[in-house]
């Protein structure tokens, strides 16, 4: 069975009532097209710039998306407009960076910046954060046992590598390469 993902990369025209109705801001449209959206985006995006750069990219394009979606006159050349919207953000952010690199955002005493918390108060942010987390979970818990364990302990717990090799009984190597394969396996399963 054909998911509408593969069969718009195919050059098949885009679903023009999820379209028309994602831009007349029905939120079940919207959620709808983020999630269409994601995986070319990510897979786009990932290509351009570093992985940190990358996720921002992500969540500026689709944001950018959602606002402008009334502006692509047929389905049938949604793709272009999609793949167009993501080089012209990656470039631009890639031209940021290079202007202004970033620094260490520790203080003159070596105590960390505090940053007031952002609230988040677009709904756009709001949906996508949460499509992304909720995704990032689901590929977790798909996972064979031994690489969901360890990604856990790493990326969620914040242990290192040398704590997770010693309460999994293996050597710090193997959780190194677990996190690898690990990494490797959720990027395609995110990616659509």
């Amino acid at each position: 069975m054909d998911s509408e993902f593969s069969r718009a990369w195919r050059g098949d025209p885009v679903d023009e009532e999820l379209l028309r109705r994602a831009a007349a801001g029905d939120p079940a449209a919207r959620d709808r097209f983020a999630r269409y959206c994601y995986g070319w985006v990510t897979h786009w995006a990932a290509r351009m710039l570093p992985p940190a750069d990358a996720e921002d990219a992500v969540q500026e394009v689709l944001l950018q998306a959602l606002r402008d979606l009334g502006q692509v006159r047929s389905s049938d050349y949604f793709c272009h407009w999609l793949h167009t919207l993501t080089v012209r953000i990656c470039v631009r952010l890639r031209g940021r960076r290079a202007r202004c690199p970033v620094e260490s955002l520790d203080g003159a005493e070596g105590e960390p910046l505090e940053f007031p918390a952002n609230p988040a108060t677009q709904p756009e942010t709001r949906l996508l954060d949460g499509l992304f987390r909720e995704q990032v979970r689901h590929a977790v818990h798909h996972l064979s046992e031994p690489y969901r364990l360890t990604v856990t302990l790493h990326y969620f717990d914040g242990l290192p590598a040398t704590e997770i090799a010693r309460r999994q009984r293996v050597p710090p190597a193997t959780v190194r390469t677990r996190l690898f394969t690990a990494r490797q396996m959720l990027q395609r399963r995110l990616a659509f």
